[in-house]
């Protein structure tokens, strides 16, 4: 893992090795840096929104996220509240965090521009969403990992930290969980 600034020296996070800054292969949003393995087709994003007024923000961030990537269709495998310290030491006490993990169907264009049939490839995607009250911020960091589609449905699990990884669905959340463990925001004003 290595330590990544993000927007404007605002706020620091771990991120695995092996992720290039995806700024090299296309432009991103000023509020979003995203980071990926080309290899293993592992993808982390991280994103800060003006605070949703949905009481489900875990929910509401995931549904945005499937119909940016046009994805039909999409599941939440499993959603919650994650307890501050249990995993993200770094917040305000105020701030609350949660978690939604889930699946996505993607069209996969350039399958379909040669066979003319469209193809749909799942992708596990797992999702932290910091709600932080004091400045109407929701800070939200996203792991996606491309599957077979028979590929077993990984739920989110803290635990997994204790294990070794065998699957790329494993070894992705793991990643995500060790990202945020580390996540701190150094100065709140610089994101605004």
């Amino acid at each position: 893992m290595y330590q990544k600034r993000l927007f404007n020296n605002s706020m620091v996070i771990s991120i695995p090795d092996d992720y290039e800054d995806a700024d090299y292969f296309n432009k991103t949003e000023n509020n979003e840096a995203s980071f990926t393995n080309v290899e293993t087709e592992e993808t982390m994003t991280i994103t800060v929104f003006t605070a949703s007024n949905h009481w489900n923000p875990y929910r509401f961030h995931f549904e945005e996220l499937a119909d940016f990537n046009n994805a039909v269709p999409f599941r939440i495998n499993s959603i919650g509240k994650i307890v501050n310290d249990e995993l993200i030491p770094n917040l305000p006490s105020t701030a609350q965090a949660f978690y939604a993990s889930g699946e996505q169907w993607l069209i996969d264009e350039a399958e379909g521009l040669k066979t003319h049939q469209i193809k749909r490839d799942r992708s596990d995607t797992f999702m932290v969403v910091f709600r932080v009250y004091e400045v109407h911020l929701d800070i939200v960091i996203t792991s996606t990992v491309a599957v077979e589609d028979d590929a077993p449905h990984i739920e989110w699990n803290s635990k997994i930290k204790q294990t070794t990884p065998t699957t790329k669905s494993e070894r992705t959340l793991l990643n995500l969980l060790k990202s945020i463990e580390s996540f701190e925001v150094l100065d709140w004003q610089k994101i605004l």
